[in-house]
């Protein structure tokens, strides 16, 4: 654009005048009346450039308020180039003015309140900014009390029909953005304005934002984990009541901060009032909050370069429960390893704008606990992450006295700025800075070169006694205990039976000396016998399945930060070497969940329902975990010898300490046995349900549990009809309805399979009779006790089938639909849509029931 030259119907160029965020900006003449106009005009003339162009002009056009920017006029002109006409203005923006200098207490209230006013009148037209900073705001004549907000190019309109913002992309001055938009989150309201705002008035009163750092990825980190200090902390004199309302508009969750712009209008112009009065001379309301922070040990991880992880992380956090999921790609597979690693080292983890990673670890026991934690949640970060660079730093301020976070994060970006070589094998180093370095114990190895320490890996510990002056120690004054514990040993053994011993004592007894030692002598024998170890932890107290994870990751040899292709490979190997098909995949499949090896669930029916049901998953995982203890224990001996076990887990407990008796390990695993079968009888395959409905019920005939065994009846019945074997069905049913006689809540369900097969036979009367009474039972069960145990679906439907089939069309379409009230006030309770959806299409009598409903009822639900 040239001097002279006409833009639109009214306005002639006269200079270039500067460049915003989308464009450069020309000051231009009315041709009648002389007055001065701004011209923006796009520099980029990409297709996202035009849109946020068009929404500027837009969102400009709609606002009309004293404190922001006058639209005057938008067009496109000749070339079509697009163009945005707005007043002149004369004057500086509030950063150039605050490099100067901050501004006094009153000052800056007052151009906060004038700000917000304007935030008001723009949020009330659905108009939120997004990128307010003191470059945004414009002081003409450099009056403070004439601010305008300018430079829409951000903005973000209530009734737009498309995104400016790709997936996982950030947009925005990073000391002024809010976390929400830091993380890349698709919902950003009003409040993140609210929030900017408050970056603003922190930075007029105290001279920086509340988070700066020379790297770019330490300031978005410091936005997401990091809180900023109290204002007064950095300028004193400032009142108590002026840090709080600062703390509420810069609060991490959205719903922390202010209602609304009219809010902080009216509290600001409350501060304003009091900050015209004589200044406090008292210390800081905050400083005993300052104190209270000193000791705050805490790690921080980052990852640069982490490549497209970002589309995984939202891919992963967005998957729907089972019903209406897509299969996970590779990429969410690792996002979602991503998750479950830094969740089970107790971490928090963000994906940051830049397209980096960040985790917190927050020290809730010693530096060192803290610091062995972060260094094996880096080293699986990385194996995750093949090509990126991994920075960890730990610490605590007890010196300064300032942030301790913002320290942390300072130490570990700027290692990301250094040189340092990595391993052998070309992959990026993690890097460290001195104070991890040193916490970490001898289990750590370290590089320490020129460039800097480096993380090389985790030492496996040897089995070894304590030395003194670098000899082994003798183990003295055990003899009856160890001897005890061999004589268990060989008991179990030659009896193929579990046994548990519980060894207490206080601290350095000697309970890690007896357990080496019994170890070695077993060792000693040259007989073959597997030694499973895992140590509680007190950095993951309560984890889930924790200590049982341990033993799984050390059996199949499996490394913190080696590929998960590899992890999988060396889980499936490990499963496979004495787990029988066709357990070996399910197993490997949730062992893989365990052990933070998750595996692809496109065609496994199993692993996606459980990855939508946590207390599913957990029985899945220990029932994986008794497969593949029974298998090791046929092929030879096992000692399981769980240490710490007061900082261990409940879940591993359970599934350890159950094997000790042999009838609750019966029942487990006829259990397992049980579920696996129904779930292969769903995916149609009948031979192999079969087979294991039979090896659970021989379990629990073992066991005594007739109940259990009864269900066992029930299902084999349905295999058998479903397979075509109806003699043998009706067999299964009959003895069902024999075994269940004194168990009423049973009842129902039997004489239901029982008439269900009966109709496969063509024998209707029988099938009436049986079901009819299966019906009257129902319906007093649920009179009595609102609900009907198990096969409420089956009851109802199998009845309205006998009425057709007998004849009765009238009787049918009552007993269909009574079945069909009955199932959508269950599925009503079901609060997540996906999971009801899949409560009524994916169990059978569920979609047969609506299906008959749809038919004969003509319903279109």
């Amino acid at each position: 654009m040239t001097p002279g030259q006409r833009v639109g119907p009214h306005h002639v160029v006269e200079r270039r005048a500067g460049a915003g965020s989308l464009g450069t900006v020309y000051l231009a003449r009315h041709v009648e009346t002389g007055e001065p106009a701004a011209i923006k005009v796009l520099r980029d003339p990409s297709e996202e450039a035009l849109k946020r162009f068009a929404r500027e002009a837009r969102a400009l056009a709609a606002l009309q308020h004293p404190h922001i920017v006058r639209y005057v006029d938008h067009g496109v002109m000749a070339d079509g180039e697009p163009y945005l006409v707005m007043e002149w203005l004369e004057g500086e923006d509030l950063g150039a003015r605050l490099a100067r200098g901050r501004l006094e207490p009153a000052a800056a209230l007052r151009l906060a309140a004038r700000v917000a006013e304007g935030l008001e009148a723009a949020h009330g037209q659905g108009v939120v900014h997004r990128d307010i900073k003191p470059q945004n705001l414009f002081l003409p004549q450099g009056d403070l009390d004439r601010v305008k907000i300018v430079d829409f190019g951000l903005v973000h309109l209530r009734d737009a029909t498309y995104a400016l913002t790709r997936e996982g992309q950030t947009l925005g001055t990073p000391s002024f953005m809010p976390p929400e938009q830091v993380t890349g989150e698709q919902e950003i309201d009003a409040r993140a304005d609210l929030y900017a705002l408050g970056c603003v008035l922190f930075a007029c009163l105290t001279g920086r934002p509340p988070f700066a750092a020379a790297q770019l990825v330490a300031t978005l980190a410091k936005v997401v984990f990091d809180e900023a200090p109290p204002p007064s902390s950095l300028c004193p004199g400032l009142p108590a009541a002026l840090d709080a309302f600062i703390a509420r508009l810069l609060a991490k969750k959205p719903a922390a901060r202010p209602a609304s712009a009219a809010a902080v209008v009216e509290a600001l112009r409350a501060l304003e009032a009091r900050a015209s009065g004589p200044a406090s001379s008292s210390a800081p309301a905050s400083s005993a909050a300052l104190t209270g922070r000193e000791r705050r040990v805490a790690s921080v991880i980052l990852a640069a370069g982490a490549g497209d992880i970002g589309r995984g992380l939202a891919a992963a956090d967005r998957t729907a429960p089972l019903g209406g999921a897509p299969p996970l790609d590779a990429l969410a597979l690792t996002a979602q390893a991503l998750r479950q690693v830094v969740t089970r080292h107790g971490a928090q983890l963000e994906l940051l704008g830049d397209g980096s990673l960040a985790a917190l670890l927050p020290g809730a026991g010693s530096p060192t606990e803290l610091a062995t934690s972060a260094a094996r949640c880096a080293l699986t970060l990385r194996g995750l992450l093949p090509g990126a660079r991994v920075a960890l730093a730990t610490g605590w301020d007890e010196v300064e006295r300032t942030q301790p976070m913002e320290q942390v994060i300072d130490r570990a970006s700027a290692l990301l700025e250094g040189r340092a070589e990595g391993p052998a094998d070309g992959a990026p180093p993690i890097l460290l800075d001195p104070m991890t370095a040193a916490l970490l114990s001898d289990r750590f190895e370290v590089s320490r070169g020129a460039g800097g320490l480096v993380l090389v890996g985790e030492i496996e510990p040897a089995d070894e006694a304590r030395r003194l002056l670098g000899k082994p120690t003798t183990c003295v004054g055990r003899e009856h205990e160890l001897l005890l514990l061999q004589a268990t040993f060989d008991e179990c053994a030659a009896e193929s039976e579990a046994r548990a011993v519980l060894v207490t004592a206080g601290a350095g007894v000697g309970k890690s000396r007896l357990r080496h030692e019994l170890v070695r002598r077993l060792a000693a024998r040259g007989e073959p016998v597997e030694i499973w170890t895992a140590r509680g932890d007190s950095m993951r107290v309560g984890a889930p399945f924790g200590m049982l994870g341990q033993i799984v990751r050390r059996a199949a040899r499996l490394l913190d930060g080696e590929p998960i292709a590899a992890r999988r490979q060396k889980l499936a190997a490990r499963v496979s070497a004495h787990v029988p098909e066709p357990l070996r995949r399910p197993v490997t499949e949730f062992l893989g969940e365990m052990v933070g090896t998750p595996f692809p669930d496109d065609d496994s029916v199993l692993l996606q329902a459980a990855r939508q049901d946590a207390k599913r998953m957990g029985d899945q995982m220990q029932w994986a975990w008794v497969e593949l203890a029974r298998a090791e224990c046929a092929a030879r001996p096992v000692l399981l010898v769980l240490e710490d076990l007061h900082w261990g887990d409940r879940p591993t407990v359970r599934a350890a300490l159950a094997d000790a008796e042999r009838l609750a390990l019966a029942n487990t695993v006829a259990h397992a046995k049980e579920n696996l079968g129904r779930a292969l009888l769903h995916l149609g395959a009948l031979d192999e349900a079969r087979a294991l409905e039979l090896e659970a019920r021989r379990h629990f005939v073992a066991a005594g549990q007739r109940r259990l065994e009864g269900g066992t009846y029930i299902y084999l019945a349905e295999v058998f009809r479903l397979a075509g074997d109806l003699a043998a069905a009706e067999a299964e049913a009959r003895r069902a309805c024999e075994l269940l006689a004194d168990v009423p809540p049973l009842v129902p369900c039997v004489l239901a399979t029982l008439a269900n097969v009966l109709l496969a036979q063509g024998r209707a009367a029988e099938a009436l009779e049986s079901a009819a009474r299966a019906a009257e039972l129902a319906s007093a069960a649920v009179t009595s006790r609102g609900h009907l145990e198990t096969g409420e679906s089956l009851v109802y439907l199998v009845h309205a089938e006998a009425l057709a089939a007998s004849g009765d069309l009238g009787g049918a379409r009552a007993a269909v639909a009574l079945g069909r009230d009955r199932l959508l006030a269950r599925a009503a309770k079901i609060a997540n849509r996906a999971w009801r959806a899949g409560f009524l299409e994916n169990v059978p009598e569920n979609a047969r029931t609506l299906a008959l409903a749809r038919a004969w009822l003509g319903e279109h639900r």
